[in-house]
């Protein structure tokens, strides 16, 4: 089988116009589709030692912004990005702020196969019928998945078939499309736009590898 890492989920919160509460973290844990590994809350926490506390307990992040307008706006931006690229295996990021501000990076990190969630409506009643509505607009399809599983099929037929742990991709790509009847690159494109194989390989977790003529592989774990 492949060395997969498990995927998870991150919520950020603009503590300064949702605070964080056990109601706001049970409704996003009840629509999570991965575990809840990363939690940050951002706001200014100067003199407020017992929120710090609770937070720190609760096992949330904090990050200090000043008092300025939009900080925590960027904050939440900036935190993003950073979580995007230090966690490969992030693929569900719930954004809470009752600012409208964040569908560039919504769209942005959907093109690297991120899900953003934005809630952005208090009381939790509201919220719950906010989340409910973005996932209705969820682009990613149910068949990005099979198409995850069909690639892992070909992988482990043709790795067995040559008694090897290292594939050539552009062998996958040719037995893909004589099992499927299709190219991996058209698969992808229905569902993914313009996005490269390697990106969509990298983004759900393949194990890849350049042999010693500068080929990529797969690795079969």
């Amino acid at each position: 089988m492949l060395n997969l890492i498990p995927p998870i989920s991150a919520i950020i919160v603009d503590h300064e116009n949702i605070p964080v509460s056990q109601e706001l973290e049970k409704l996003v844990q009840s629509q999570a589709e991965h575990p809840l590994r990363i939690k940050i809350a951002i706001a200014n926490f100067t003199n407020r030692e017992k929120c710090t506390k609770r937070l720190h307990k609760e096992g949330y992040v904090q990050l200090n912004v000043p008092q300025f307008t939009n900080s925590a706006d960027a904050q939440v931006i900036i935190a993003g990005c950073f979580f995007f690229l230090s966690h490969p295996n992030l693929k569900q990021i719930f954004i809470c702020s009752k600012d409208r501000i964040f569908e560039h990076l919504k769209n942005a990190l959907f093109k690297f196969g991120i899900e953003v969630i934005l809630v952005n409506e208090n009381p939790l009643e509201s919220a719950k019928d906010n989340i409910k509505n973005e996932k209705k607009k969820k682009s990613k399809k149910k068949s990005d998945i099979s198409l995850e599983k069909k690639i892992l099929i070909v992988l482990e037929e043709v790795a067995k078939k040559q008694g090897k742990k290292q594939v050539l991709l552009t062998h996958i790509c040719t037995e893909f499309s004589k099992k499927y009847g299709e190219k991996i690159t058209i698969s992808i494109k229905k569902n993914h736009s313009n996005i490269r194989l390697v990106t969509y390989l990298k983004q759900h977790n393949f194990v890849l590898l350049l042999d010693d003529k500068q080929r990529y592989c797969l690795s079969v774990g």
